[in-house]
């Protein structure tokens, strides 16, 4: 092996000869001078072909068989044997998806070419569902929303299905609850009259019988609250097919007299007749009190 320095590059060189000039060391390989090293002032390298023998793995910014301080810009295709990290942690791994259609946890890679340019691409498909996702972990600190509004009418229909049962350590707040054939239901209403209203109602083709629990509130509007008036009572209705109702009303409890009574009424032609419970405000207490009056509903309903 054979070492000279300058120009001009000897004719007939051997396998590992070197040629040295001021800027770079050239090392015949058998069809080329290759570029071994250059030097620091160096702005551009001209060269068939340039390689880095050494083995040495990076591990950091600053370990490897070639390490730049800067960036690096690259204008042909890349071709990388190990795994491509990002501030020290994997970017593409081989555990991140898969090159085989169907065969990802959540991300699928095809090779597709196309039929016009012959071009190979890749195709990301994300392939993950709720199972591989809580396949991984199913429990969160996070509230869980359902945007979602179907109404459930048996137990496989609605937003949210449960094949079986549910825990839940806290208070549920729901418009209503369905237990097979029984719904429980609870109203608020108003009345600042003395005319009657409507207080609750349901179709005869849904609900055959109810059972209600009703709480009524009048304030004394001198003594915020003070000293106002309460009545409880509980009442079963019931219904003939052609709607005629039936109703009976115990276990009354007032802390002042009545404050209103209660009707039911039917209107409408099957199959949709509707069944009315009804409320009459009685005048107001003493002089103290308003004659508006808060009516609480607890309904327990029955399909026919």
């Amino acid at each position: 092996m054979t070492t000279r320095y300058g120009f001009p590059f000897y004719p007939t060189p051997t396998v590992g000869d070197k040629q040295v000039t001021a800027t770079k060391t050239y090392t015949w390989n058998g069809r080329v001078w290759r570029i071994e090293t250059a030097s620091n002032t160096a702005t551009s390298i001209v060269s068939p072909e340039l390689q880095v023998t050494s083995s040495t793995n990076s591990v950091s910014t600053n370990t490897g068989a070639l390490v730049i301080a800067g960036g690096v810009g690259i204008a042909g295709d890349v071709h990388i044997g190990g795994v491509i990290y990002s501030g020290g942690v994997p970017a593409l791994t081989t555990a991140s998806f898969n090159l085989t259609a169907a065969d990802g946890v959540d991300i699928d890679i095809r090779q597709a070419t196309d039929p016009l340019s012959g071009f190979d691409t890749l195709i990301f498909d994300n392939t993950s569902t709720l199972q591989t996702v809580t396949g991984r972990g199913a429990i969160t600190s996070h509230a869980i929303t359902i945007s979602n509004a179907t109404v459930s009418t048996d137990i496989s229909t609605g937003a949210l299905i449960v094949a079986g049962g549910v825990g839940i350590g806290g208070r549920v707040n729901t418009e209503s609850i369905q237990i097979a054939d029984t719904v429980f239901d609870s109203t608020e209403s108003f009345s600042s009259n003395f005319l009657p209203s409507t207080i609750d109602s349901y179709y005869l083709s849904d609900y055959r019988s109810s059972k209600y629990f009703i709480q009524i509130s009048e304030p004394n509007i001198n003594q915020g609250g003070y000293e106002s008036r309460f009545h409880a009572v509980e009442i079963v209705l019931t219904a003939k097919n052609d709607g005629t109702p039936y109703m009976t009303q115990y276990g009354q409890i007032t802390t002042g007299g009545e404050l209103g009574t209660f009707s039911a009424e039917s209107s409408g032609t099957a199959p949709n007749i509707l069944i009315s419970l009804i409320f009459t405000p009685n005048p107001a207490g003493p002089s103290e009190h308003g004659s508006l009056k808060t009516i609480k509903v607890l309904r327990t309903a029955m399909v026919a």
